[in-house]
């Protein structure tokens, strides 16, 4: 067990030094493959890739593939992964002809609409000045739902014919709020993007940020703001090309 330990956290270093190089995006490669043996049979298979060519849903899409290929190849048997119906080159030119004319200008027409007069900051209350430079720096703050609590939101989801991201996002919005104490600012949130069934099993960067606008001004309740976010979240995934 020992061994293996101090076999991970070598690993963890070498993979830290691999992401730390940057990626020449002119040139390539975006995808860094490092093989660690620490034992007989023990191996570590490290990878580093771009985002600009890999997403969320790439990750499991690459597992599945390297998992299947091993197992053939370790028996001699050939390749069982089928054809691709669809490369990444064919998605991009697809969005490049769609992104065109009247529906580039639908798409543009909703969003200019949507997010017009949105304050630029969330006030949020801060314990030092808020900087003059906008920074992409952060940090993810992880927490559990206990079991019965998830269960009874699944529940009161059902029943209003909503999903349980509509629920969590309609509740984040008034916590963000109530500190604020804003009621109009946005709240951006991830989709993967893959809206066709061909594109379910292709790697590459499909991922897309959408926004929603919280508006809370008067007496609106947790009920009607329920419904209000249900149909921004739809509509926006409608526009979100």
């Amino acid at each position: 067990a020992s061994e293996e330990a101090n076999c991970t956290e070598f690993a963890r270093k070498v993979l830290a030094d691999l992401a730390k190089r940057p990626f020449d995006l002119e040139a390539g490669p975006l995808i860094r493959v490092q093989l660690l043996r620490h034992s007989e049979y023990g191996h570590a298979l490290l990878f580093v890739v771009h985002h600009i060519a890999f997403d969320g849903c790439s990750l499991a899409v690459l597992a599945e593939e390297l998992d299947k290929l091993y197992g053939a190849i370790s028996q001699g048997r050939e390749s069982p992964l089928p054809d691709l119906p669809v490369q990444y080159a064919d998605y991009s030119e697809w969005q490049r002809k769609y992104l065109a004319g009247d529906a580039l200008d639908e798409h543009l027409d909703y969003w200019e609409q949507k997010l017009s007069g949105v304050p630029p900051v969330l006030e949020l209350p801060l314990d030092r000045p808020r900087s003059s430079s906008i920074s992409h720096s952060g940090a993810a703050l992880e927490f559990k739902l206990d079991a019965e609590l998830v269960s009874s939101l699944r529940t009161l989801c059902r029943e209003r014919q909503i999903t349980p991201f509509v629920f969590l996002i309609t509740a984040f919005g008034v916590l963000l709020s109530r500190y604020a104490r804003q009621d109009n600012f946005c709240i951006g949130y991830p989709v993967a993007g893959r809206r066709r069934e061909e594109l379910e099993g292709l790697i590459g960067l499909f991922v897309n940020t959408l926004v929603l606008r919280i508006r809370s001004a008067g007496d609106v309740t947790f009920e009607s703001l329920l419904a209000y976010v249900r149909a921004s979240v739809l509509e926006a995934d409608t526009y979100q090309d």
